[in-house]
């Protein structure tokens, strides 16, 4: 799989927020989207997620067109590909296909 770039692991949940080594918090991820979500993590029970993957599955969040376009259905969706700035690089798709391969 292409991801466009150096793949890295990630803790969804950020190591400066109390999150653990586990499986379920580890994700792989493209260089950018790890930089762009940095130690994100919502400061409320009520503010909005990061998708997860391991979690969502993608169809409930994105919708992923046949030229690679994504489009986002849930807030979820909307402020993911805002936050890792998905729309802004030349095919988001493969990232997000990247995460349901490996994440």
């Amino acid at each position: 799989m292409d991801a466009g770039g150096l793949l890295t692991i990630d803790h969804f949940q950020p190591q400066n927020k109390d999150c653990d080594d586990s499986l379920e918090n580890l994700l792989y991820c493209c260089f950018h989207c790890n930089q762009y979500k940095l130690d994100y993590w919502p400061g409320t029970p009520d503010a909005t997620q990061l998708w997860h993957p391991q979690r969502e599955p993608l169809d409930r969040n994105f919708l992923l067109l046949d030229d690679g376009v994504l489009h986002a259905l849930t807030l979820t969706g909307v402020f993911t590909a805002a936050w890792l700035r998905l729309k802004r690089r030349s095919r988001p798709s493969r990232h997000i296909q990247l995460f349901l391969i490996v994440g």
